[in-house]
């Protein structure tokens, strides 16, 4: 399987800043394999916070809900894992 890792984003703002939650930083990663029968894209963010459960599961369905998401699932298997990291000030 070919693999290639690519770091999408690094964000502020958005859903987090529109509701003042205390997110300093976002980072997606995306590994996009791709086997003889399937391919696959594992995707991590990554969130620099001191968010709530709750927001941290409201950012996670956020990220599922996306067009460019939607768009892939209909064809290609996404994987996603939310982690933390602590806020530095």
């Amino acid at each position: 399987m070919a693999e290639r890792r690519i770091i999408v984003a690094r964000a502020k703002g958005g859903i987090a800043a529109v509701r003042d939650w205390p997110l300093v930083r976002a980072a997606v990663d995306l590994t996009f394999t791709r086997g003889d029968d399937d391919s696959r894209i594992d995707r991590v963010i990554t969130l620099e916070d001191d968010l709530t459960p709750e927001q941290e599961a409201r950012l996670a369905d956020v990220a599922e809900r996306t067009p460019v998401t939607l768009t892939l699932k209909s064809g290609v298997e996404i994987r996603t894992d939310l982690r933390r990291t602590p806020a530095t000030v």
